[in-house]
C-alpha cells in the first residue's frame, strides 16, 4: 500500500496555506488506520484528521463524515470546504454537506463521464490539478 504520487506534497502545500486536510473513508476505523499507517502518514503531522464510516451513524452519500471532520477541525462554514473523491457518491456527499467545492478525481474506478454526471465543481486528473484550481480562487 502506498499513497498516490504527489499526494503528500499536495497535503503539505494545503496545510502550509492554513487548510485542514482530513481523510474520510467508507472503511471502518481499524482498516483505515492500518492503511494510513502503511502509507506512512500520521494524523497531526501529515494530515489533520481521519474520519471513517464507523465514526458516524450514516455513510455516504449522507454528509455525516464531512460534518464530523468539520467539527473536529473547528471549521464551521461548509462553503470553505473542498471535498475530493474518486466516485460520484463522494461528490454527492460533498453536495449534501453543502461544501463550497466538490471535485471528482479520475484516479479511481469511475470514468470522467461518470464523475461529471454528479455535477462536481470540476473533474480533475490529479490532486495537483485540484490544488491549482483552488489556488486560482
Amino acid at each position: 500500500v502506498k499513497g498516490m504520487a504527489g499526494t503528500g506534497e499536495v497535503f503539505q502545500k494545503l496545510r502550509e496555506r492554513g487548510a485542514k486536510v482530513v481523510l474520510n473513508t467508507g472503511y471502518d476505523r481499524g482498516t483505515a488506520e492500518s492503511l494510513v499507517a502503511k502509507i506512512g502518514w500520521k494524523v497531526g503531522e501529515d494530515i489533520d484528521g481521519l474520519v471513517t464510516a464507523s465514526d458516524v451513524p450514516n455513510n455516504r452519500p449522507k454528509p455525516d463524515m464531512i460534518l464530523l471532520a468539520m467539527k473536529e477541525t473547528g471549521v464551521s462554514d461548509p462553503g470553505v470546504v473542498a471535498k475530493i473523491g474518486d466516485s460520484a457518491i463522494d461528490v454527492e456527499e460533498g453536495k449534501n454537506a453543502q461544501c463550497g467545492y466538490t471535485f471528482g478525481v479520475t484516479t479511481g474506478a469511475q470514468t470522467r463521464k461518470q464523475l461529471a454526471a454528479a455535477s462536481p465543481t470540476a473533474v480533475v486528473d490529479s490532486l495537483d490539478e485540484m490544488f491549482e484550481y483552488l489556488a486560482r480562487l
